[in-house]
C-alpha cells in the first residue's frame, strides 16, 4: 500500500513539473472533514494544493459572467486527509465574475474520475468551490484565472468547500472538507 502511495506522489509530482509554465502559480490550502463516512473522522486535518496557468486564456466564455478553463492550463487537484491521499487529474475551472445571486464571484475547481489511494473511481468527482456571498463582486476584476485569491474575501462560508463524490447519486458524497487557510506556493518544478 505503502508503494502505491508513493506512486501516486511521484505521477503527481512529474506531472506538476511537466506541465509548469512562467505563468504557474500553485496555492495549498488547509482544511477540516465536516462529513466523512470511512474515509476520515470528522475533525480530521486536511492539507491540499493546486495550481493553474494564469496566463492561460480560457478554452470557452459562453456567457460575459462565466469562463472555462482545462488542461494543460490546469494542474491536478491533490488532498491529503490522514493517511489517504486524494488526486483528481483532469482538472477543469470554472470562474464566474459578478454573478448575481447568492454567490456573486466564484471558483469551482474540479475533476473527474478521482483516485483514492491509487483507486480510481471513474462515475466520482472531486472538486474545491470558493464563493464570495451576495453584493460581494469585489474578488474577481475579469474572468481571468487569479493571482492571488484570498481566502478572507470568500465570504459566502456555506459554499466554500471540497466535496469527494465516488459516483452520481445521492449516496456518493464520501467527504466534505471547510477550508480555513489557502496560501500561494511556487509550485514544484
Amino acid at each position: 500500500m505503502k508503494r502505491i502511495i508513493m506512486g501516486w506522489a511521484a505521477a503527481v509530482a512529474l506531472a506538476w513539473a511537466g506541465a509548469a509554465s512562467a505563468g504557474t502559480v500553485g496555492f495549498e490550502f488547509e482544511g477540516v472533514v465536516t462529513y466523512a463516512t470511512d474515509l476520515a473522522p470528522v475533525g480530521t486535518r486536511v492539507q491540499g494544493r493546486f495550481a493553474w496557468d494564469a496566463d492561460a486564456a480560457p478554452l470557452s466564455t459562453p456567457i460575459p459572467q462565466i469562463a472555462f478553463y482545462g488542461a494543460p492550463a490546469v494542474l491536478p487537484l491533490t488532498v491529503s486527509v490522514g493517511p489517504h491521499t486524494i488526486v483528481a487529474y483532469d482538472v477543469h475551472v470554472t470562474m464566474f465574475n459578478d454573478l448575481g445571486g447568492n454567490a456573486e464571484d466564484m471558483i469551482d475547481i474540479g475533476g473527474i474520475a478521482p483516485a483514492v489511494d491509487g483507486t480510481t473511481y471513474p462515475n466520482g468527482s472531486f472538486g474545491i468551490r470558493l464563493a464570495s456571498g451576495p453584493g460581494s463582486t469585489d474578488v474577481f476584476q475579469d474572468l481571468s484565472l487569479p493571482r492571488h485569491p484570498w481566502l478572507k474575501d470568500f465570504d459566502s462560508q456555506g459554499l466554500n468547500s471540497v466535496q469527494l463524490r465516488v459516483d452520481g447519486s445521492s449516496n456518493g458524497v464520501v467527504l466534505d472538507i471547510r477550508i480555513d487557510k489557502l496560501s500561494r506556493h511556487a509550485p514544484q518544478r
